[in-house]
């Protein structure tokens, strides 16, 4: 006595080692992912790797094809991977729109195609009457895991026509003997009970449910698909008993010379087969068999998202597993109105968190007025160059300085006595203290100069050529462009050509692919503007998205959306509040790459959770 398994365990296997982001797993799969190279928001599964060979999934090892007649002719199995793009996506078919991060892949997309190319033509004859091809006829391959024996073979110049019986282990069941088999980790016993007279049909036993079965065919007996290839009895020479030969379970399909895929009278419209032939002789009638095609190819809009995975329909052999999320280590921003007549902005900095009040309408006009929280407590950002800050007027002055992958910000005060200036933190501590008119000074990397003071205010001079005007940059790297007041009285943010005093624009601008502080593509604008005489945020570039846009949370007027990451390594999630008269906006950085994780796996596979 003996018992098969089926499928193997995935206990055979060794544990995954976790993705960050994901839970460990075990199995036989692939992660889209190199060592430079993973799975960003816009990026698509075939820009990791667009040809999966057994290098990659060892699922697709080398085959041998076995013919009746003994030739044994190897094969290669890849997968061409379609354009299948990782995004930000809200759709009606797919829980009720709910914003997801996931693979989103339209009706008539190409999911994949298996080419399983034979190292040399499989070489048959043609049958002239029935156009049969009898050496085919019996081989036995695999194809994506599923064991495969052809049982009819046609030719249809340039492609042929396929039945195969396959699925499970091939098992001879001999009549009265009892054969166990543990299927999908259910033990069964099977045993065949009678053989037709005719042999073309036997009864088989499946547990405590029993039917007839003809050759070639199939039946659901006790819940198992059972197929029947072959039939021997006592009066063959090579045999005492009788008994089958059977698929358990068993799976027949049909590869139309057209094109379609049938499992038993379904017809699978996923999938479409192709088989790449050629002429060898005219005279003796003989094709060479050179490769076998599968295409699955979407018939309506499917998903692979956290939550559903993507599995090969009808043969349901392989499958997209999304194995979470790597979102990094996340900053939060905040920029909002916090009265009718003010914009803030709250982040980390380096050393410190900041809460600033940025922009604020003295008057309830509508317009910008000062940059800062009022007209004696304003916010100097103008400070790339040489800069006035008047302790009467003057609440803070911010200096910043970028140097590739390299950024600080320091928000800082000064307090003027007669044998000099100190410089205090915006966390309180000193910087320096009885700085003299001529002095150099630092703020941390920063190189200045005390040009002159008086009793109300400093003048100074920026020296280190890598500062910036108007600019914070965040603990993670994220580079926020704030307003600035010109001597003029107009304000502005740097880079952006705009001086309308009832509308100032906010960017946000990510590290690119080499960490290099505000180099990124997509930025982030906001327009800090009124509605009626009521201060409001809104975002004012949606093509920096994700699938160009933010998309509600159910119904509650807040509005989510990831930036595109496909051409920079990091990404960011914006909140857009519009559930209150008064927008505002929030955003998670991350000054990591951010990635998905997804697998092109077996179903033969677990999860591995914590207890």
């Amino acid at each position: 006595e003996f018992v098969i398994s089926f499928p193997p365990t995935p206990d055979i296997y060794p544990i995954m080692d976790a993705p960050k982001g994901g839970l460990p797993i075990q199995g036989t799969g692939y992660l889209f992912e190199k060592r430079n190279d993973k799975l960003n928001i816009g990026k698509g599964l075939a820009d990791i790797e667009s040809l999966v060979t057994v290098k990659e999934f060892p699922f697709l090892a080398d085959g041998i094809l076995r013919t009746d007649d003994a030739k044994r002719i190897p094969y290669s199995n890849e997968l061409d991977i379609g354009e299948l793009q990782f995004t930000h996506f809200s759709d009606s078919n797919y829980k009720d729109k709910e914003p997801t991060l996931g693979i989103k892949i339209p009706k008539g997309t190409v999911i994949f195609e298996l080419t399983q190319e034979f190292e040399k033509g499989v070489l048959t004859t043609v049958e002239k009457r029935t156009l049969r091809l009898p050496e085919l006829e019996g081989a036995k391959f695999e194809r994506l895991g599923l064991s495969s024996e052809i049982l009819i073979g046609k030719n249809a110049s340039p492609n042929i026509d396929l039945i195969t019986m396959g699925g499970g282990p091939r098992v001879s069941l001999v009549k009265n003997v009892t054969q166990k088999i543990n299927l999908f980790g259910i033990p069964m016993e099977f045993e065949v009970l009678d053989v037709g007279s005719n042999s073309e049909k036997c009864k088989i036993r499946a547990n405590n449910v029993s039917d007839w079965i003809d050759v070639q065919d199939t039946k659901d007996i006790g819940g198992i698909p059972i197929g029947v290839v072959d039939i021997f009895t006592s009066n063959d020479e090579e045999t005492l008993n009788d008994g089958c030969d059977v698929y358990i379970p068993g799976l027949k399909v049909y590869f139309a010379l057209t094109g379609e895929v049938k499992i038993e009278t379904e017809e699978i419209e996923e999938l479409s087969n192709g088989v790449v032939t050629k002429v060898v002789s005219l005279s003796r009638r003989e094709i060479e068999m050179d490769k076998m095609l599968l295409t699955w190819t979407a018939d309506d809009d499917v998903f692979i998202t956290q939550e559903q995975p993507l599995v090969l329909p009808g043969l349901e052999s392989v499958m997209f597993f999304m194995n979470g999320y790597y979102a990094g280590q996340e900053e939060h921003t905040i920029i909002e109105p916090t009265s009718g007549d003010k914009i803030s902005l709250s982040t980390s900095l380096k050393d410190y968190d900041v809460e600033l009040d940025i922009l604020l309408d003295i008057d309830d006009d509508g317009d910008w007025d000062f940059v800062g929280r009022d007209d004696d407590e304003k916010l100097v950002t103008n400070t790339a160059g040489s800069f006035t800050f008047n302790e009467d007027e003057d609440e803070w002055f911010i200096v910043t300085k970028v140097k590739g992958g390299e950024g600080e910000t320091r928000v800082v005060r000064t307090n003027i006595q007669d044998d000099g200036v100190d410089f205090i933190d915006y966390d309180g501590s000193i910087i320096d203290t009885a700085v003299e008119e001529g002095d150099d000074f630092e703020i941390g990397d920063m190189a200045l100069t005390v040009d002159s003071f008086n009793d109300d205010e400093v003048n100074i001079t920026m020296k280190s050529p890598e500062a910036l005007n108007a600019s914070l940059v965040t603990t993670e790297g994220l580079l926020i462009k704030i307003p600035m007041q010109l001597d003029d009285g107009s304000i502005t943010s740097e880079g952006v050509n705009s001086f309308e005093p009832t509308e100032v624009k906010i960017r946000m601008e990510a590290e690119d692919y080499d960490d290099d502080i505000g180099e990124g593509v997509n930025d982030i604008l906001l327009s800090a503007e009124f509605d009626g005489n009521e201060s409001t945020v809104k975002i004012i570039n949606k093509t920096a998205f994700s699938n160009n846009n933010l998309y509600e949370i159910n119904e509650t007027n807040i509005f989510v959306g990831y930036i595109d990451a496909s051409e920079e390594t990091c990404t960011s999630k914006v909140l857009w509040h519009k559930e209150d008269d008064q927008d505002w906006v929030e955003l998670w950085y991350s000054g990591e790459e951010t990635y998905a994780n997804i697998y092109l796996m077996s179903p033969i596979m677990k999860v591995i959770t914590e207890e």
